[in-house]
């Protein structure tokens, strides 16, 4: 009676996360996540067509952290007769219910009511809570959080099936993996990142970004606050109206960045090397708010050995502070009090020239919605302007536009257009200065990063050989991965866990048996939407490689003129 897995998202693609379980012995079916597509060519249809499984038969959701692609198909889930536990950290279902409202309100084809009726249910909430402890879901099946580093409360969620008294079978599913190993040296909010135990024998692993390095200077703190406060200085130093706009993501990066500013402008840090007032910083997003007030509370609590679940206390921020102080500054930054170096307002700025130096930190992040629309729009032909991207554009998108302006000689930009909102921009027009901190910031382990957590060993036990199942990727970046992983394990096995098998499962693949290790045949009439899925994937990666390869020629011939 055995546990078995069926990849119904995320392969082939970094969006729409989902994984179905069956449990033979009480025949009960769970999912891991249950995300929204997003980005992709299909992505509307894929998110509105039937589930492939009855909602009605599952018992429970895993869920590894709020993130829309992982979390936003839990409405539709519930309208279709789900009335399961969504089981998760407490700050997950607080920045859940945030995330899924604006999706409610923005997507328009699931009622907000659907997502306040969703059952969180956080074993953390307990007194005696602790990351890597196990907790019952089943007949003897077991499951256990371990903190991924991505964003306050992701986890990676590891089951124990007790096959019989003398055999277990331990999976991990790794949710979205962060780049932080050591809290001080990376110097995010969220504390590093914890390792799969000996014990476990298949990994479920992201692998977004599973074909990339970052430069080294993009992993520390130190680069990044170098790279910050060397934008700053150069933008805000000009003599008139001189304004940054940060294109954000609510969740995590918003408050990251705030911090980042706060550090950087702290008249009491010796070294603190920025020569300009301090401007005002206005936050314009009540998602982030909100998501702010969610991060907030969980940082007050402590486990019941008297330590934070996810705060990172080693944050050069916090040098030199008491976990009191820490609390106060935390609140003080991110709040808007005048107790700390910024003026921070959550409000929208004023419209009026003239205005003194100022930040404005507003959604979306791709620029393809919400009110950093209308600042783009009202700033970007004065040339006092600067926009700092500090996350991912997909190609197609507004910030994907501005990636490509970033490196157009005033030629290109007078026959460059775009759409921004509403309008249509021209390049001729454009006068603000672009400039790309993402690998600074970026939320995702990278392919080091990624090798890393599969097959560190960080305690002197026997380890498991383990198989390995690569999802939440594109195709290129998953088959480097492997190539990777096979590479490290058999180069230095001493070093590493015992790589037993990689796959890169596809739509239609069917059941994997973890008692068995066996792949079983997929359930009949399936093919065809299976190969739809891959088809839609395919086309994907086409549009993008093609965008890519036409930059690339674009590039080429631009060095040819010059």
């Amino acid at each position: 009676m055995s546990l078995k897995v069926k990849f119904l998202g995320a392969l082939g693609t970094v969006t729409g996360s989902c994984s179905l379980l069956h449990y033979e012995r009480t025949d009960s079916y769970f999912l891991v996540d249950c995300g929204m597509y997003q980005g992709i060519i299909g992505a509307s249809e894929r998110n509105q067509r039937p589930f492939p499984f009855d909602p009605k038969r599952i018992g429970a959701v895993l869920l590894t952290h709020a993130h829309i692609d992982h979390c936003g198909l839990l409405p539709r889930l519930v309208e279709e007769g789900f009335t399961g536990d969504v089981i998760c950290t407490r700050v997950t279902a607080e920045i859940a219910r945030n995330s899924l409202r604006d999706a409610a309100r923005l997507e328009g084809w699931f009622s907000p009511s659907s997502a306040s009726q969703i059952n969180f249910r956080c074993p953390d909430d307990k007194d005696d809570f602790q990351l890597g402890h196990y907790y019952p879901l089943a007949e003897d099946l077991f499951f256990a959080f371990l903190r991924t580093a991505h964003i306050v409360g992701s986890v990676a969620i590891e089951l124990r099936h007790n096959v019989n008294k003398d055999e277990h079978i331990n999976v991990l599913f790794s949710g979205d993996i962060g780049p932080s190993t050591d809290g001080a040296v990376f110097g995010g909010l969220v504390k590093a990142r914890q390792y799969p135990n000996p014990n476990t024998t298949f990994i479920i692993s992201e692998s977004t970004y599973g074909n990339r390095c970052r430069e080294s200077r993009c992993n520390s703190y130190e680069g990044r606050i170098k790279a910050l406060g060397q934008t700053l200085q150069e933008s805000l130093s000009v003599e008139s109206n001189p304004t940054v706009i940060f294109p954000c993501f609510s969740l995590q990066r918003t408050q990251d960045l705030l911090i980042d500013l706060h550090y950087l402008f702290d008249g009491n840090r010796q070294n603190r090397s920025l020569d300009i007032v301090p401007p005002t910083v206005y936050v314009d997003s009540s998602l982030a708010e909100a998501q702010t007030q969610a991060i907030l509370q969980e940082f007050r609590r402590v486990n019941s050995k008297g330590k934070e679940n996810f705060l990172n206390a080693k944050h050069p921020a916090f040098a030199d502070k008491t976990k009191k102080e820490i609390l106060s500054f935390l609140e003080s930054a991110l709040s808007g009090s005048d107790d700390v170096a910024l003026r921070t307002l959550w409000e929208s700025p004023p419209e009026n020239e003239g205005h003194e130096p100022m930040l404005i930190i507003s959604s979306s992040g791709m620029c393809n919605g919400g009110p950093v629309v209308n600042h783009l729009q009202r700033h970007i032909s004065n040339s006092a302007t600067t926009i700092v991207l500090t996350g991912h554009q997909s190609p197609g998108t507004p910030g994907g536009a501005l990636l490509k302006l970033m490196d157009m000689h005033e030629q290109e930009r007078n026959k460059f257009k775009f759409k921004l909102g509403e309008i249509e921009v021209n390049g001729s027009d454009f006068k603000a200065r672009v400039v790309n901190l993402a690998s600074f910031f970026s939320g995702h382990a990278d392919q080091d990063g990624l090798i890393d957590f599969i097959l560190r060993r960080d305690s002197k036990k026997p380890y498991n050989p383990v198989t390995v199942f690569l999802n939440h990727g594109d195709n290129i970046a998953r088959q480097a991965l492997k190539k990777k992983l096979v590479e490290r394990a058999e180069s230095s096995p001493d070093e590493h866990r015992p790589l037993k098998e990689v796959y890169t499962p596809k739509l239609g693949d069917g059941w994997f048996n973890f008692e068995s290790s066996e792949w079983q045949a997929n359930d009949p009439g399936s093919d065809d939407e299976s190969k739809f899925d891959e088809t839609i994937s395919l086309m994907s990666e086409i549009r993008d490689s093609n965008i890519q390869i036409i930059d690339l020629l674009q590039q080429l011939l631009n060095n040819r003129k010059e």
